[in-house]
């Protein structure tokens, strides 16, 4: 167990600025998976409803465009060039990624997805996959993105800095609401001053105190 001793203030936070805790061992995010932990870099006090909450008949038509998707983006790369390595599947992440060699040799992989644009979330999930001297990419329906390395590399280390805080100060962490247009209509945490029951998908001005 981490101890934790707590003097005085922290601005942007509750008013109440905490010490840290002592970690025996390196810090380890309290985000289980790439998906959720690229979601609590936007709002870190963030309790998604999850992707088995939506309705079945909308999850079996994102399914199929996304499968769809991955065929094409296949399809697309190989006209453009590239030689088409394989098709890797992480069990129980429903991720997808397609594994293709450019002209030039250098390994590219393509995160797929089912949605009509990327967004922020898609990057920061991207960017957890990266490994040195290849290139990767998501692809939606309508655009394919593929990040810089210098965002990639500054975007690792800013999300490292929040799995760090988030490990020591749970807490607090807990209390740092910044509502989002794309992620408030799926979160479910009840307390936080920007949600409302009927109105989820407003876009609330985000709270400055952290709650």
């Amino acid at each position: 167990m981490l101890e934790d001793s707590r003097p005085n203030t922290l601005d942007g936070l509750s008013g109440v600025v905490p010490q840290p805790r002592k970690a025996k061992s390196q810090y380890l995010t309290l985000s289980p998976s790439p998906w959720l932990r690229s979601k609590h870099g936007f709002c870190m006090a963030l309790l998604s409803a999850g992707y088995e909450s939506q309705p079945h008949e909308l999850r079996l038509q994102w399914d199929t465009l996304h499968r769809l998707n991955v065929n094409r983006t296949i399809a697309k790369k190989v006209m453009e060039g590239y030689k088409f390595v394989g098709v890797e599947r992480k069990a129980g992440t429903g991720r997808v990624d397609v594994q293709l060699q450019r002209p030039d040799g250098v390994t590219e992989r393509i995160e797929v997805k089912g949605t009509r644009q990327v967004s922020g979330v898609h990057l920061l999930q991207l960017i957890q996959y990266h490994d040195e001297g290849e290139r990767i990419a998501v692809a939606a329906l309508e655009e394919t993105v593929k990040p810089a390395d210098w965002f990639v590399y500054a975007a690792k280390s800013m999300l490292a800095e929040i799995d760090e805080f988030m490990h020591r100060f749970p807490e607090e962490a807990a209390r740092v609401y910044n509502p989002t247009k794309e992620l408030c209509p799926s979160c479910i945490r009840t307390e936080c001053p920007h949600s409302s029951r009927g109105k989820r998908n407003a876009l609330c001005k985000p709270n400055v105190n952290g709650g």
